[in-house]
């Protein structure tokens, strides 16, 4: 299954948080117990002037329909600092799962993605500035290219 949403089409946190949740209509393509999962969030310039890949994991479990499952992943530091220290940022991606067949039935789908990113310290989700200050590293061209 692929998700792929425009900024634009995305609703603001009302706390101006970098936290979005988005529905998923798509038909029923996961049973109970699932082998493994990959989750990949990657964060894509208009026109793929330029591509971040935010999270990419391997998962597995039974899934039930009114439960999440959680992904995460630390973020690299910014190129300036990176092998310094670590970014202090987690990537965060939420799959909500609802009944396949109106949760009459042993299959799920997933009915709901979320994403986010958090900060380490506080592990509260980080304002949509700072998290743009934070890509900004790896999708601005660089300034040395002519």
């Amino acid at each position: 299954m692929t998700v792929a949403k425009p900024a634009c089409d995305l609703l603001l946190d009302p706390n101006g948080l970098f936290r979005f949740d988005m529905d998923v209509c798509e038909l029923p393509r996961m049973a109970k117990a699932l082998d493994g999962v990959m989750v990949k969030w990657n964060v894509v310039l208009k026109e793929w002037q330029g591509v971040f890949s935010m999270m990419e994991c391997k998962g597995k479990g039974s899934f039930v329909p009114g439960l999440e499952g959680w992904f995460s992943r630390e973020l690299p530091a910014p190129g300036c600092c990176s092998g310094r220290a670590g970014s202090g940022l987690v990537a965060d991606l939420r799959l909500g799962f609802c009944g396949a067949d109106g949760g009459r039935g042993e299959k799920v789908r997933v009915g709901k993605v979320g994403v986010g990113v958090l900060s380490v310290v506080s592990w509260r989700y980080v304002t949509v500035d700072d998290a743009l200050r934070y890509l900004q590293h790896f999708l601005s061209p660089s300034r040395d290219e002519s």
